[in-house]
């Protein structure tokens, strides 16, 4: 019974992070990802991964707090974290010659 509890728990998490993140897409994709990527793809990925960021930890989210905040947060950590790693591929590729040496 516990797995279906759950189960059950999770699916309640999965609608209620749907619920109130939907109505901001327009918001997260227009105020920051266009802007900061200037290309509507990496703009769409970005916003793509930050809303599944967002139901892999809606657990963490304190219901009634400021859920936009808290979207917003993942959103620009998001950024941060695929520009550190393009800065660091570059570093590589340059002090290495090609980043394909580092490659799996």
């Amino acid at each position: 019974m516990p797995q279906k509890r759950a189960a059950g728990e999770a699916g309640r998490q999965d609608f209620a992070s749907e619920e109130l993140a939907l109505p901001l897409h327009p918001s997260l994709y227009m105020a920051w990802p266009f802007w900061l990527c200037r290309n509507a793809t990496d703009a769409e990925d970005l916003v793509q991964e930050t809303f599944l960021k967002s139901l892999s930890e809606f657990d963490s989210f304190e219901p009634g707090t400021n859920f936009k905040a808290w979207i917003f947060r993942i959103l620009r950590n998001t950024y941060l974290t695929s520009r550190a790693r393009v800065a660091l591929l570059a570093a590589l590729e340059t002090q290495h010659g090609s980043s394909r040496e580092f490659r799996a």
